[in-house]
């Protein structure tokens, strides 16, 4: 459907590096990144807002690297929408099918369908500014959407929603794919979004993409430290080798220890730079030798939702390992910021 071929942009003094990415017919993929990464630029360069350094760009099997914006049959949603005040939501939704030539007729049917589809046909003769965020984020989707395109881009399209309408819109977004089928690239900084929604999903840092995958499979192999922290995970430190031990602030990781190297416990890359603790793999007040590390840890602080208890680690170097209990685990061990745990880890993986 999609397909970028070593694509290369400089905007300023910013560089979006040599890419290449492929985009399926009726695929849900997510571009994921922190605030700056470049994640705006690779969807505008798709849409044809940036000039090309080198590289192309195709869709359906038709190159479409120099077509101007609106002859590459691509839908946008905007984080701010970009709805035109002064037009009803009808007008808005319909702008692009009378630009395009459509009849008044074909315009109202479409719009019409459309407006049936997200649930706002009871919207049709407001402005925008008596629009709800919610409702602002429908008329944008059924304003991409009318024109039928090849593939809707969507840049942070829950952002400014709050947490509430963003778990809704979630499910929203999941029924407009499946019910209608269209191929999807949504950029988002939100793991949640991402995991929710992604079939497939590119990392994207400084400009480069770091990995693509499909995301079971990226949480079960982050090849670097860098991935594993866009990801989410937060026990991810530094580390270095010398005459096969890996050393860390929590001390030595020998790799000829069969409990690292067993089975699909480890996945040792070329070169060692971080290690990786996952959060289900430490266990508390341990009394036997069975782990990777046993040692002793200070509770720092400790924070409470309705579902679970976040503990922070203290170590004696001052650094912090954090783990998750659900509230049931904690309840038995009535733990208070100052308590030493003598804590056991279970699995390290090491990574570049």
């Amino acid at each position: 459907m999609l397909k970028l071929e070593n694509v290369s942009v400089k905007i300023s003094d910013f560089l979006l590096h040599p890419l290449s990415f492929h985009l399926n017919p009726g695929e849900y993929a997510i571009l994921l990144g922190p605030t700056g990464s470049g994640k705006t630029v690779f969807m505008e360069t798709i849409v044809g807002l940036h000039s090309l350094l080198q590289g192309k760009i195709w869709l359906k099997g038709r190159e479409i690297s120099k077509l101007p914006p609106e002859k590459r049959g691509m839908g946008i949603v905007y984080q701010d929408y970009v709805l035109f005040p002064h037009l009803s939501v009808f007008a808005n939704i319909g702008f692009g099918l009378r630009y395009a030539g459509y009849s008044r007729q074909d315009i109202s049917l479409k719009v019409q369908k459309m407006a049936n589809f997200f649930g706002i046909k009871h919207l049709l003769e407001r402005k925008p500014v008596n629009l709800s965020g919610g409702e602002k984020q429908r008329v944008a989707l059924a304003r991409a959407l009318v024109l039928n395109p090849y593939v809707l881009l969507l840049d942070e399209p829950l952002s400014a929603l709050d947490k509430s309408h963003r778990i809704l819109f979630q499910q929203e977004l999941k029924r407009m794919h499946q019910e209608l089928g269209v191929t999807v690239l949504h950029i988002t900084h939100d793991l949640e979004e991402a995991f929710f929604l992604g079939e497939k999903i590119a990392l994207i840092k400084h400009g480069k993409i770091l990995d693509i995958d499909r995301p079971e499979q990226l949480l079960a192999n982050p090849k670097t430290g860098e991935i594993a922290r866009i990801l989410g995970f937060e026990n991810v430190f530094p580390a270095r080798v010398h005459n096969q031990v890996v050393q860390t602030w929590l001390g030595e990781f020998h790799l000829d220890d069969p409990n690292l190297t067993a089975g699909d416990k480890i996945n040792l890359p070329s070169v060692i730079n971080h290690v990786l603790i996952p959060e289900n793999s430490i266990y508390l007040n341990v009394q036997s030798k069975a782990y990777v590390w046993t040692g002793e840890l200070y509770v720092q602080s400790i924070a409470q939702n309705n579902l679970s208890l976040k503990l922070y680690l203290v170590h004696s170097s001052e650094n912090v390992l954090t783990t998750v209990l659900s509230l049931r685990e904690a309840s038995n061990l009535s733990l208070q910021p100052g308590d030493k745990l003598t804590v056991g880890i279970k699995k390290v993986i090491f990574l570049s």
